[in-house]
């Protein structure tokens, strides 16, 4: 596995975020990432929150209103937009490392 990373404990301070993938497909052949705005970021992550009719039915939909809220204006949101049919998850993994070391620590911009 490229990405294992072993914990023998939990972290005492949470790790920053330094940006959030919404994971697509599209008929090209290339991976392309795009940056996107906060409202739209906002309805992909709503789109895409795991359990969400579960946090619904517990009475926590205000709270994840609240933290996907803080999140988009705080963190950048790209498209990462991969080829329907064939593609290599490394290469994927690789463009997404890419894409952070070239935006440096507080924007993740279009590449």
């Amino acid at each position: 596995m490229k990405h294992l990373v072993r914990a023998n404990r939990f972290r005492p301070m949470p790790l920053t975020v330094r940006a959030v993938y919404v994971l697509t497909s599209h008929e090209r052949n290339a991976t392309e990432i795009d940056t996107i705005g906060p409202t739209a970021a906002f309805r992909q992550l709503c789109e895409r929150t795991y359990g969400k009719k579960l946090l619904c039915g517990l009475g926590q939909r205000p709270t994840r209103f609240r933290i996907l809220t803080v999140l988009v204006k705080h963190v950048p949101v790209a498209r990462l937009m991969r080829p329907a049919q064939s593609f290599h998850l490394d290469t994927l993994a690789d463009k997404v490392e890419r894409h952070l070391q070239e935006s440096g620590p507080h924007r993740a911009g279009r590449r």
